[in-house]
């Protein structure tokens, strides 16, 4: 069995994140669309959007967009 058909990729560079564009709810007896945002992940989504919306980050829920 040859060996060297493996790919070794452990020594690559990883490429950074490319930011996503997530939606984000406020969390009521509905959720309320509030708008999107653009952040690498969920937690800093919804960081970004307590400040852009101005609301508590408890209070919010994020999706990525597709």
């Amino acid at each position: 069995m040859c060996m060297t058909a493996l790919a070794n990729t452990a020594g690559m560079p990883r490429r950074p994140e490319q930011p996503k564009t997530w939606t984000l709810y406020k969390v009521a007896a509905k959720a309320i669309w509030l708008g999107t945002v653009e952040a690498p992940d969920k937690g800093a989504a919804i960081e970004a959007g307590a400040k852009e919306f101005k609301t508590d980050a408890w209070r919010l829920y994020a999706m990525p967009r597709q």
